[in-house]
């Protein structure tokens, strides 16, 4: 699958003997979808906050990155530049995926969407660090991947569906949640939200147009002040593509 993400080409090789501390920007593209999904590697902090993974800066630093990601997560990592903000350096690595179920295992790590970081600013039950959020919103270019035409490619929302835990395997396997385009990614993460079922996590790529089928219109008009486009499955549910996205589509 093809996509450009353009902001890697602003990053450079600043000498970095003037920071004590880098800030580890690990990003991974999720390609196994119809349409690639950017996140970034992200560690809790003292704060119990989804932060930016931060090393000592010294010559051994690609090293301390490689030992960090593939000790704690078993994935490998290719350094691809440089970059200061507010007098902070940030470092740039592609995560690249060697066992998911290790990283499924370890409760310090998240890869948090883009929609997350901008948007509701948490990922699951855990806030994202003001650190990650200021970075992103003052550096947008960052958010975006490009496809082949040099258009931007629709930031997916998260989306949370609740499941008996009886039915995990099949969910995380078969189930259809939006139809008939089935435009989304089962992140594999989930967790429990209370006893006897679990929450599992999405990643949705809503349309531009509104969906409308056997629906009585009187029953969702009130909603549309608040959002600008929604979805309607053949199920009847319905999803709405949030205002507040419009910052980043």
């Amino acid at each position: 699958m093809f996509y450009k993400y353009n902001a890697l080409s602003l990053l450079n090789s600043y000498e970095t003997e003037h920071f004590d501390t880098v800030r580890i920007c690990c990003y991974f593209v999720v390609l196994n979808g119809t349409k690639p999904l950017l996140s970034y590697l992200l560690q809790k902090d003292i704060k119990d906050e989804y932060n930016f993974i931060t090393l000592e800066n010294n010559i051994h630093l690609h090293e301390k990155v490689r030992d960090n990601i593939c000790s704690n997560l078993n994935q490998t990592t290719h350094f691809k530049g440089l970059k200061k903000f507010n007098n902070h350096l940030y470092a740039f690595y592609e995560l690249f995926e060697n066992n998911t179920e290790i990283e499924a295992k370890n409760n310090n790590f998240e890869k948090c969407l883009i929609y997350e970081i901008l948007n509701t600013k948490k990922s699951k039950d855990t806030n994202i660090s003001n650190n990650v959020v200021d970075f992103f919103y003052n550096n947008s270019f960052f958010s975006y991947l490009y496809d082949n035409k040099e258009q931007l490619i629709e930031i997916p929302i998260t989306a949370f569906k609740l499941v008996r835990e009886s039915k995990n395997n099949y969910v995380s396997y078969n189930e259809i949640l939006l139809e008939p385009n089935d435009d989304y990614y089962k992140l594999q993460l989930y967790f429990s939200s209370e006893e006897g079922y679990t929450t599992m996590r999405y990643a949705v790529f809503l349309q531009e147009f509104i969906s409308l089928f056997d629906t009585n219109q009187k029953q969702i008009s009130s909603y549309l002040k608040s959002y600008n486009s929604m979805i309607i499955s053949k199920s009847k549910e319905i999803y709405f593509k949030n205002k507040a996205q419009q910052l980043l589509l």
